[in-house]
């Protein structure tokens, strides 16, 4: 298990310093919330405690790697690198800030969403997987309130791409809840009449306010297989196992539902066997909400369900127009600035890939060229291919730029 540090603590990687503002998560999951000492940068660290064998960690580096590799996108959490920090490796996330109210989760919102809200939520949403898919992302398999945040703008931004599926493959034990335990543990603990009537979302405490009561990334071993992913949202494959891209679109579904229904879930099982049979066979109830047949579509278990993310995104605009008239643009793809594309080549070295990352390198030093840490990294991805002559060049433009740059003397 990781070392914990403490807030106010600086954490030293190989290529930044954090110091530690704020630590959040639990069970399995830890994020980090940090300021970047030499990127200027708040950012979050976030890592699974039980990765501990070397397999583990080196499928949790590829999936998230995968995720860098999407570079920016409006309605993608930035992942910006792969820290190996004591021993335990961080993917650094881009910081989604809270509102005045502490919301920064699509979690916070439900409940208070206008149908016209949830639309533009959605379609943004749509987008971001559109994206992610075209990138590399083969299915996201933990789709849930939790992992779309939302901006003080109120914008979407798709989080924790590929985390599930580097856990399936992780040699951890089966039963493994991450966060909270399984349905019967919460049922134990807040009691049955209150799941059944605040549909396992939120209940309320005068002291603290809203308080998520939620299941979270759970292993657990099925007849039909070993199957990954948050409970009430997976797809009735994912209990056997199987995932593709229409997994992600049923376990979208599952969130427009409660986008709709005010933050109920349409399914409510005492344990994972319940919610199998539930999402497999069970009825939809229904809502009172011109979202509800474009929902039933998405949790339809045979066609004429979505085919992608492209034609579930056309249902939600056109439904948006009429409610509204009003049309939403695609986004805007602003190109990649020069520290971002140091930190891609970062990551492409962390995959062995020097070649191609010399050539981000050269990117970011013709936006500027007195990049210190781009010319250090370009010599160093240069030792590696064996060009010792060209390396030490690179660490000489280095030095005339920040002549006391420890990293670069040795």
């Amino acid at each position: 298990m990781t070392e914990r540090w403490k807030e106010g603590e600086r954490i030293k990687g190989k290529y930044d310093e954090y110091e530690v503002h704020r630590i959040a998560g639990g069970g399995m999951g830890i994020v980090y919330v940090c300021y970047a000492i030499e990127q200027r940068l708040p950012v979050a660290l976030k890592t699974f405690q039980k990765f501990e064998s070397r397999e583990a960690q080196e499928m949790f580096r590829r999936e998230a790697l995968i995720w860098v590799g999407l570079e920016r996108y409006p309605y993608i959490v930035r992942a910006y690198l792969v820290e190996e920090i004591g021993g335990q490796l961080f993917i650094v996330l881009e910081y989604v800030a809270a509102d005045k109210e502490g919301r920064n989760t699509l979690t916070h919102y439900l409940g208070q969403l206008t149908l016209a809200e949830s639309l533009r939520f959605a379609v943004q949403f749509c987008y971001g997987m559109e994206y992610a898919y075209s990138k590399g992302i083969k299915v996201h398999r933990d789709i849930k309130p939790d992992n779309i945040m939302v901006t003080q703008d109120k914008t979407v931004k798709i989080t924790d791409f590929g985390l599930a599926t580097a856990l399936d493959k992780a040699e951890i034990g089966e039963n493994a809840e991450f966060g909270m335990q399984n349905a019967e543990g919460i049922i134990k603990r807040i009691g049955l009449s209150v799941l059944l009537k605040l549909g396992l979302r939120v209940a309320r405490d005068k002291r603290e306010g809203i308080i998520n009561k939620r299941i979270g990334l759970s292993v657990f071993q099925s007849k039909e297989g070993r199957a990954v992913g948050t409970i009430p949202y997976m797809a009735p494959e994912q209990f056997e196992g199987k995932v593709d891209r229409r997994s992600d679109i049923y376990s979208f579904g599952v969130v427009l539902y409660e986008m709709a229904s005010g933050g109920r879930l349409p399914f409510v099982g005492r344990t994972w066997e319940e919610y199998y049979k539930l999402h497999k066979s069970g009825r939809i109830p229904s809502l009172d909400s011109p979202l509800f047949p474009i929902i039933e579509r998405c949790l339809r278990r045979r066609s004429p369900g979505f085919e992608d993310f492209a034609s579930l995104r056309t249902g939600l605009k056109e439904l948006f127009y009429r409610e509204t008239g009003e049309i939403i643009q695609p986004p805007k793809i602003k190109e990649l600035d020069a520290d971002e594309l140091v930190n891609k080549g970062v990551a492409l070295a962390d995959l062995g890939r020097y070649n191609e990352t010399i050539t981000h390198y050269d990117k970011a030093l013709e936006i500027n060229p007195r990049l210190a840490n781009a010319w250090n990294n370009k010599g160093a991805a240069l030792y590696a291919l064996g060009k010792h002559n060209e390396a030490i060049t690179c660490y000489d433009k280095a030095l005339e730029i920040v002549p006391k740059y420890a990293e670069v003397w040795n």
